[in-house]
């Protein structure tokens, strides 16, 4: 069973792997996106990144706190 540290690390990973994928999104496509719920604009991209960067910096500020396994 994975202790509650891997768990953690492993969410902060995928974190920075979505932030990463919001980053190159603009190489790729052009904005805006219209999906079928709404439209993804390039301001909205950006507070995609930020948020993603901060939730996996503050997982892995978590991860350091807990125990070691």
């Amino acid at each position: 069973m994975p202790s509650l540290k891997s768990i953690v690390i492993f969410f902060a990973g995928v974190e920075t792997f979505h932030a990463f994928n919001h980053m190159i999104l603009p190489y790729y496509m052009d904005f805006p996106i219209h999906t079928k719920f709404g439209e993804i604009t390039a301001s909205l991209n950006v507070i995609g990144v930020v948020v993603n960067t901060i939730l996996a910096v503050l997982l892995l500020l978590w991860a350091r706190r807990l125990s070691k396994p």
